[in-house]
């Protein structure tokens, strides 16, 4: 990911085709500073629970 200049989870959006996963990843700071694919798991598994106690 990082020799095309997109970070981790701009390249996993990429792959799923869905159109808001970058909008809806961007709010996580840990997500768009993961460096590896398992610190982006986590951060993505933490950021669900977050969101789905509020309700979103």
């Amino acid at each position: 990911m990082a020799a095309s200049g997109k970070s981790l989870y701009e390249g996993v959006c990429r792959e799923t085709k869905n159109p808001n996963c970058v909008p809806l990843l961007k709010d996580g700071p840990q997500i768009t500073s993961a460096k590896n694919y398992l610190d982006l798991s986590k951060f993505i598994l933490d950021f669900a629970k977050k969101k789905a106690r509020e309700g979103k």
